[in-house]
């Protein structure tokens, strides 16, 4: 099975959950929003694993690269949290904590707990991409065919899709009273997009040719830096 198959079907199962289950805007968009928390918490590892083996100048980046990834992702999987809730939460934040991260992490711990449908959706996403990491990341040593620079930009992709996700969909689905079919063409729309960005993502973001020049480039930093 391919990595785009995979992807094609861990989608598909938010239309199942919006067309069988009822799955309200707000379930699916956390959920995907989750999805980005993980995304990138995995990269993190990727991030690490490529700069290691990158030799030791790559390995003295990615003391610089991690956190910077952190934080400046943290960032925008922070802002989407909080345009998520505005919109599809109905009275917002549900804690006195404001718009701020506690916030926001209150409020969502807050929906997993009385929305089953978010905790094992969630628990889903963490096992699918734990899968992915294995198999692909660690099994097939994709860290060969990377660098901790590009890969760091990596997951960006996927915070366009969601955001797209919203404005093209999410925000027509809130104003129409989120039926069961816009919700369900919301997923579906999410699913395309994403499909659509594995395909490109393949194809220039993944380049072995550039990911091993730029890893010579460090090793010939160690080189001169080293020796």
């Amino acid at each position: 099975m391919s990595p785009l198959i995979e992807i094609l079907a861990v989608n598909l199962l938010a239309v199942v959950g919006v067309a069988l289950f009822g799955w309200s805007a707000l379930t699916l968009l956390l959920l995907y929003w989750l999805e980005n928390l993980i995304v990138g918490a995995f990269n993190v590892l990727k991030i690490a694993i490529a700069g290691i083996s990158s030799g030791r100048t790559g390995g003295l980046a990615t003391l610089f690269l991690v956190p910077f990834f952190v934080v400046h992702y943290g960032m925008f999987c922070f802002v989407h949290g909080l345009f998520i809730v505005a919109l599809f939460g109905g009275h917002g934040l549900a804690t006195n904590e404001g718009f701020t991260i506690a916030g926001l992490a209150t409020t969502v711990i807050a929906r997993i707990r009385t929305d089953p449908a978010m905790g094992y959706g969630a628990a889903v996403l963490l096992a699918f991409h734990a899968y992915l990491f294995g198999r692909y990341w660690l099994g097939r040593r994709q860290w060969e065919r990377s660098d901790p620079f590009s890969q760091m930009f990596a997951p960006y992709g996927r915070i366009v899709v969601v955001h797209l996700t919203i404005m093209i969909a999410g925000i027509p689905v809130m104003l129409l009273g989120q039926p069961v079919a816009a919700v369900a063409c919301l997923a579906l729309l999410k699913t395309a997009l994403e499909t659509g960005r594995a395909k490109l993502f393949d194809a220039f973001a993944q380049n072995p040719a550039l990911a091993l020049k730029m890893r010579r480039r460090l090793r010939v930093l160690d080189d001169h830096a080293w020796h």
